[in-house]
């Protein structure tokens, strides 16, 4: 399969983004439009050879145009846009932004296909909760479709299609129920014989924990697979992840673990970290390996199965949410030293609470934690970056002691099955993150008991896994740079060190 796979499936592999997740660069939005040029270009013309570029509207400050002024750079430099590119807007959510916003960028995004070139051929709609939300968007498109073909005389001549964009673990898990009516909806017009829907992976681990994002993941595309081939659509799924293992570990030593993991997926998010703080071979190498990798049949689960792997998500999340709710405020003042990379639209709500995470534990203590102090956590990239600068390695948070209660509470033969429904990713992440670790850090920033459980997640996993982390000569570097900025912490230069960082793993967060 060619790297250039919306030439042959019409459906994109590489969906390069407008993420905040780059340690090296920060990129106004003026610049975002030769940025899109950059990523959109072949790489033997020192682009980044991404056949979709969305344009991101949640929570940010692009303007209304940006889409037609990308569209308008790539005709003029001969890309084809529905065969070289799509250009994809992720609209804001009217549940969390004003609706007059969202209207606007609907508006001036499918305007474009008539001004310039069919280049938006999908609009995504994030936090995705009900069908019916994606019932009013795809009936909103067309009225706003027709508004410009009777303005200005010319003829969309496609249907433009809304992707889901699912965040959260409980509508991961419910997923089906949200699919179906809005499927039939669609097959009810006769015009629709397939759709794209997108799985991120960031927002439910940082809110419900590593495994448990995976776990979801895999239960949402199980459960996508089947009703999709129940009501008889063709379906292309998007996996939304970045560099990092907390975010997905979608990186150049670890695409075959991805794959194998995750399985059914045809496009993935190419980030701003691994684009800028890696460069052009890391993306060549991932893309060039991830293209004979995709659309395979995905892990199918019975009802049994997932309702193990539910209560195995339950005691992994309170583990997790046991370490988390300690030390919030310590992830807070440290977000606080974290440099903006992409021009934000501060009141917009998309902060995170972890209200709903914490009833999923059905745990009294974590409950009543979150209520009394309800907690909120800035966004995923941030929280990641506050993590690692602390000396915490994310993906070990809750993995450790979760383990050893799941053992505990339903036997060592649920242990085992969890631990081949999370290969082989977790051991890349484990290789990755436990070279980070750093215990003397870590112990600077918390009290007794948050320190003596991220230690007993050490020790278990050490116990129970020959995991060999990375050696490379710049973890040690790492090290240095996050102890520094502890030493300088509250001065301007400890803004430095967290940045270097970052740019040392691949990515801010």
């Amino acid at each position: 399969m060619s790297v250039k796979q919306l030439k042959v499936l019409r459906v994109p592999l590489a969906m390069c983004t407008q993420h905040p997740d780059s340690a090296s660069k920060y990129i106004d939005a003026n610049s975002e439009i030769e940025e899109a040029i950059h990523d959109l270009l072949p790489f033997e013309k020192g682009g980044f050879c991404c056949d979709e570029k969305m344009i991101d509207y949640e929570g940010k400050l692009t303007p209304y145009h940006q889409v037609r002024w990308i569209a308008e750079q790539l005709k003029r430099i001969g890309l084809k846009a529905g065969e070289d590119y799509l250009l994809t807007p992720r609209l804001p959510n009217p549940r969390l932004e004003n609706i007059e916003r969202h209207l606007m960028v609907l508006l001036s995004s499918l305007i474009v296909n008539v001004q310039v070139d069919h280049a938006v051929h999908y609009v995504i709609n994030p936090m995705t909760e009900s069908p019916s939300e994606l019932i009013k968007l795809s009936r909103r498109i067309e009225t706003i479709k027709k508004l410009i073909e009777e303005e200005l005389n010319s003829k969309i001549e496609f249907d433009v299609h809304v992707i889901p964009l699912i965040e959260d673990f409980s509508t991961m898990i419910k997923i089906d129920e949200l699919l179906k009516d809005w499927i039939n909806y669609l097959l009810s017009l006769e015009k629709y014989d397939y759709i794209r829907i997108m799985i991120g992976k960031s927002d439910t681990a940082m809110l419900y924990g590593h495994v448990t994002s995976i776990l979801g993941i895999k239960i949402a595309l199980s459960k996508i697979w089947k009703i999709t081939q129940e009501l008889k659509i063709r379906t292309y799924p998007i996996i939304g992840v970045g560099k990092l293992p907390f975010r997905g570990n979608l990186s150049p030593n670890a695409v075959r673990e991805f794959a194998d993991t995750y399985k059914w997926f045809y496009t993935v998010t190419i980030q701003s970290g691994i684009r800028f703080d890696m460069g052009v071979q890391a993306v060549r190498s991932v893309l060039s390996e991830l293209s004979s990798l995709i659309g395979r049949k995905p892990r199918e689960y019975d009802i049994e199965e997932i309702e193990l792997i539910l209560k195995t998500c339950k005691i992994m999340t309170r583990e997790y949410l046991k370490f988390i709710v300690r030390i919030c405020d310590k992830i807070l003042m440290i977000n606080n030293f974290i440099p903006k990379r992409r021009e934000r639209l501060e009141v917009a709500k998309y902060s995170r609470s972890l209200i709903e995470s914490a009833y999923f534990t059905e745990d009294t203590e974590i409950i009543n934690i979150v209520e009394d102090r309800n907690p909120v956590l800035p966004r995923a990239i941030n929280f990641v970056a506050a993590l690692y600068t602390m000396g915490i390695a994310p993906t070990i948070i809750g993995f450790g002691r979760g383990l050893k209660q799941i053992e505990k509470e339903l036997g060592q033969d649920v242990v085992e099955f969890l631990l081949r429904e999370i290969q082989p990713i977790i051991i890349k992440d484990l290789e990755f993150d436990l070279a980070l670790l750093d215990l003397d850090v870590v112990r600077k920033y918390m009290g007794e008991r948050p320190f003596k459980l991220i230690y007993e997640d050490f020790e278990e996993i050490k116990n129970r896994f020959r995991i060999e982390p990375i050696s490379e000569p710049w973890v040690e570097k790492h090290k240095e740079l996050i102890r520094l900025f502890n030493k300088y912490f509250g001065k301007e230069e400890c803004i430095k060190y967290l940045t270097d960082a970052g740019i040392l793993r691949g990515s801010l967060g």
